[in-house]
């Protein structure tokens, strides 16, 4: 019993065609009768767990299906058979591991079927046997599962606790024993690499050991620790060269701004009006550099700076181009019928010429940050970095009849070709009055400014979160 798929790969046709045969085929070849046919076969074989499956897929998918039902009977009980015997010869050669995972394994099979409202027979004695087993068995393994953690060999330990769980997850304290097990390695995991200063790391085992078992041992305080020495207080500055422009420019301001509205736990801004007062007080000293700096920065309690230079601020003006394109214009006329003598209007195009105006202004920017540690004077980064944003206008001028104004082609004005075409589907004619009715003047420049700013900002933010980020 075969069931053969044929599939047609034509990209002319599309792929849901070939989509559509294949889930077809694949339906028929997967239908209760096919699975049924199959078990019959495996249970010819002798094959009777590999045709109990086939009969419980058809059961499954129709569990009205009789032949499915009677196959099941029959392999389902030679199947269930065999692996009582199984536990049998094993409880009789007292091996108690072997023989109780022998057991769970019929009555999981004998349930299974149940399910599927077919009656196997599963003789009550071996149920006796079977509790006998599971006693001496849990007993020895809870036994070696501790003498397994008192040698540190806490997987080895999981491994027998995790087994002991499929067979009594309530013996004793054995399920808290299984979560010791799984939570020692990822918390010592996350103490070594707390002592190799890899915080970030040693954060996150601390948090995966908290999931495994709440409040085991000083987690709580180790998370706090990590977190104390990863978070960032960050003072950032004003840029050098913010006021050497006709625009006012704030790209410390715009950068505070975007890194508050990513609420990353481990950054803290120095509060800004702190920072300026800090550095009012320092304006009578000559310029010290960046020890001055770092040293303003520590007092106001950061470990980070963050500060730069505006280096370039350039306006390029708007300058507006305007083509000639060749559009029609409709128009109505009045036809008399000659027969009738009837009155009817058509809609006509003519040829005619209109003017498009496009141009762009733009504004860019280029400064020069650079993040640093307040307390060992280490670079995080420092860099250059460039925005631009800008404005276009693009819209028609025309003089005549703006209403019936039409995009199109023609060849020539005084004669019709092959060519020629009035644009009047939706979307062409939805464009043109676009067109027609588009803003004729550039934003201000002024107005630019916090766009531009605020583009520099959130490439100056993702650079300060990819150092935060990728710090130890």
């Amino acid at each position: 019993m075969r069931c053969l798929i044929f599939l047609f790969p034509s990209f002319r046709q599309g792929l849901s065609l070939a989509a559509m045969l294949l889930l077809l085929t694949l339906g028929a070849c997967n239908s209760p009768k096919k699975l049924t046919g199959r078990g019959d076969e495996l249970a010819i074989a002798g094959m009777y767990e590999e045709a109990s499956m086939q009969y419980m897929r058809a059961l499954r998918s129709k569990p009205t299906y009789v032949d499915a039902r009677v196959g099941l009977q029959r392999a389902g009980q030679k199947h269930l058979d065999a692996l009582l015997v199984k536990f049998d010869r094993l409880h009789g050669e007292r091996q108690h591991y072997d023989a109780v995972f022998a057991f769970v394994k019929a009555e999981t099979f004998y349930r299974q079927v149940e399910m599927l409202r077919v009656d196997l027979d599963f003789p009550a004695r071996y149920r006796a046997d079977y509790e006998s087993d599971k006693a001496i068995y849990l007993e020895e393994a809870y036994n070696k599962a501790a003498r397994l953690m008192d040698q540190g060999q806490f997987t080895e330990a999981q491994a027998v606790l995790s087994d002991m769980k499929r067979v009594d997850p309530n013996y004793k304290d054995a399920a808290q024993m299984e979560r010791v097990a799984r939570v020692i390695p990822i918390y010592e995991d996350g103490m070594a690499m707390f002592d190799r200063q890899r915080y970030r790391a040693a954060h996150q085992r601390f948090k995966d050991a908290e999931a495994v078992l709440p409040g085991f041992r000083n987690l709580d305080s180790m998370m706090v620790a990590c977190e104390n020495l990863l978070t960032l207080k960050v003072a950032i500055l004003p840029f050098d060269g913010s006021s050497g422009f006709a625009f006012m420019l704030n790209p410390h301001t715009f950068l505070r701004s975007s890194l508050t509205m990513e609420r990353n736990r481990f950054l803290q801004l120095v509060d800004e009006n702190a920072i300026a007062n800090a550095l009012q007080q320092q304006s009578n000293l000559l310029y010290g550099g960046n020890k001055v700096i770092l040293e303003i920065a520590r007092s106001l309690g950061a470990n980070t700076v963050i500060g730069g230079k505006v280096l370039e601020l350039q306006v390029v003006p708007p300058e507006l181009r305007s083509e000639i394109k060749r559009g029609w214009e409709a128009y109505t006329v009045e036809i008399t019928n000659p027969t009738t003598q009837q009155k009817t209007t058509e809609t006509r195009y003519k040829k005619v010429e209109y003017s498009e105006w496009s141009g762009r202004s733009l504004v860019r920017m280029k400064v020069q940050c650079q993040m640093v540690n307040a307390l060992n004077e280490q670079v995080y980064f420092s860099d250059i970095f460039q925005v631009e944003t800008g404005d276009e206008v693009r819209y028609v001028m025309y003089d005549g009849d703006k209403s019936r104004l039409y995009a199109g082609v023609w060849a020539d004005r005084n004669r019709d070709d092959a060519t020629d075409k009035v644009f009047k589907e939706r979307d062409q004619r939805r464009d043109m009055e676009r067109l027609l009715n588009g803003r004729r003047d550039f934003a201000p420049v002024s107005g630019m400014m916090g766009e531009l700013q605020t583009a520099m900002s959130l490439r100056l933010r993702d650079a300060v979160l990819f150092a935060e980020r990728n710090r130890p």
